[in-house]
């Protein structure tokens, strides 16, 4: 677990990025387009929300703040 305390120290001090992309189609999920705003299957939430929301959470944890731009 030596990585995971490193990766939270480094959240702690504001050294993380983050940024998700589409990462492909959701042919083979049945969907026509990226996967990104497509449900995903053991949440009701779209995949975007899924990642924004432990992003999140992750800096919460370390009582960190996202701060971004769009």
């Amino acid at each position: 677990m030596q990585a995971r305390s490193v990766g939270e120290e480094a959240l702690r001090a504001g050294r993380v990025a983050a940024f998700v992309v589409a990462g492909g189609q959701g042919t083979r999920l049945g969907y026509n387009g990226p996967k990104g705003p497509q449900g995903h299957a053991r949440a009701a939430a779209p995949l975007f929300q899924v990642f924004a929301e432990k992003i999140l959470a992750a800096a919460a944890a370390t009582e960190n703040r996202c701060t971004g731009s769009s």
